[in-house]
């Protein structure tokens, strides 16, 4: 059954009700967790020669990949919030022991689209910042911005075929990270803008939370990561099936990664 947005925000409002204050707090958590790991790369790397720029470049990778593992994290957390299941802190770091080598080989995947994308936002960063800014010049200002919103809306484009990679890496702890993504591909086929209306629907409460100094952001932030699980969970038939248990693993609508071989193979 297709549902339409409003339905999948309906629903994720739904089971948040008494449950908003672990995923505030996990967010908190891992958002202060990014913040310590930008704070370390400056201060290894404080400055923007040649080879302390690479250093910084590569450090910041190996975070970002490493960091995937709480992401899945607090996936996995969603997910038991969305099918009504305990959840707890744990949860954030269930991945370090659970498989964490597929995680991580999607996270590199990601890390490196993102690194690729961002080659232009890097060498902007680092010849358009000149004393012209500090003198007051806010075109280089302008530009850098310009790019950097275009390097967001590029690596967000690129990557939306990969966005139900961890979660199908969660629920089928069976299949490769090759495998997840491309069933995460095949299920985000003919949705890409469903998914991005979806993250469109949301940006009025991004632009309200600016009268809230952003502390509105402790919940909308959770809001809406529920309500792109339940995107997920209906794209992959669990939503309308009773697939899923305490217990067991998904094992159903989603075609098996043989499927997928068949289909590259026509492609």
């Amino acid at each position: 059954m297709r549902r339409t947005n409003r339905q999948l925000k309906f629903m994720a409002k739904n089971v948040l009700r008494g449950n908003y204050t672990l995923p505030i707090l996990a967010n908190i958590i891992i958002n202060a967790l990014s913040a310590a790991a930008g704070s370390m790369t400056s201060t290894l790397f404080p400055t923007t020669s040649g080879m302390s720029s690479v250093l910084s470049q590569l450090f910041s990778f190996i975070i970002t990949v490493i960091f995937s593992l709480f992401t899945a994290g607090l996936i996995y957390m969603y997910l038991n919030i969305s099918r009504r299941r305990p959840y707890s802190f744990s949860d954030l770091i269930y991945l370090f022991s659970n498989n964490p080598d597929r995680i991580l080989i999607v996270g590199f995947v990601l890390a490196l689209i993102n690194a690729i994308i961002s080659i232009p936002s890097v060498l902007a960063d680092r010849f358009l910042y000149t004393d012209d800014v500090m003198n007051g010049d806010l075109q280089y200002l302008y530009t850098t911005l310009l790019i950097l919103l275009v390097t967001l809306a590029v690596y967000t484009i690129v990557t939306l075929p990969l966005t139900f990679s961890y979660a199908l890496l969660i629920d089928r702890p069976e299949l490769t990270a090759k495998e997840a993504m491309k069933m995460s591909i095949h299920l985000m086929k003919g949705n890409y803008w469903r998914y991005l209306k979806l993250l469109i629907s949301f940006f009025p409460l991004y632009v309200l939370s600016a009268f809230t100094c952003y502390i509105a952001l402790l919940w909308v932030v959770p809001y809406q990561g529920i309500t792109e699980i339940f995107l997920y969970r209906e794209l992959a038939g669990d939503l309308d099936t009773d697939h899923f248990s305490a217990n067991s693993p998904f094992s159903g609508q989603i075609p098996n990664p043989q499927e997928y071989n068949d289909y590259n193979s026509e492609a």
